[in-house]
């Protein structure tokens, strides 16, 4: 498969988280995906690394007993080959303090040639995070 096969299968995958649709998200990734949200667990326990199709679920119903996605917007996808870069935008809910802020992420899919991404890597400001999760805005630290 080629990039503009990888970049549908990108966009079919966060179509799936957004309407919570399992089977879908599922469909896109290989059995043996594995996924990085790097960040210090303790202060943001949804930032993990695992591998494994089953576990994305989980990880999602984690990381929603903390924080609320209340909108996502995909600013850019751009695809080479096997491997696909999205820009996001999220709008967000911290559930201990009701908080809510804004947030740019980067996720970077990377593709086998049967157009399953078998890794995911997401990179945020994870700081901007931490002030959400302590009730302030970054520059309030």
């Amino acid at each position: 498969m080629g990039a503009q096969e990888n970049k549908i299968n990108t966009m079919r995958f966060y179509e799936g988280l957004a309407k919570r649709d399992a089977a879908s998200v599922l469909d896109c990734l290989d059995e043996n995906v594995k996924v990085t949200a790097p960040g210090c667990q303790k202060l943001l326990p949804w930032t993990v690394s695992f591998t494994g199709r089953d576990n994305i679920l989980q990880w999602q119903m984690d990381m929603h007993k903390h924080i609320t996605i209340d909108e996502v917007r995909v600013d850019d996808v751009v695809a080479d080959g096997n491997k696909v870069v999205v820009f996001l935008h999220e709008w967000l809910t911290v559930q201990s303090n009701q908080f809510s802020f804004e947030l740019d992420e980067i996720h970077v899919h990377h593709y086998n040639d049967d157009a399953k991404i078998v890794e995911i890597t997401m990179c945020e400001d994870t700081a901007k995070v931490v002030a959400a999760v302590r009730g302030k805005q970054v520059e309030d630290l």
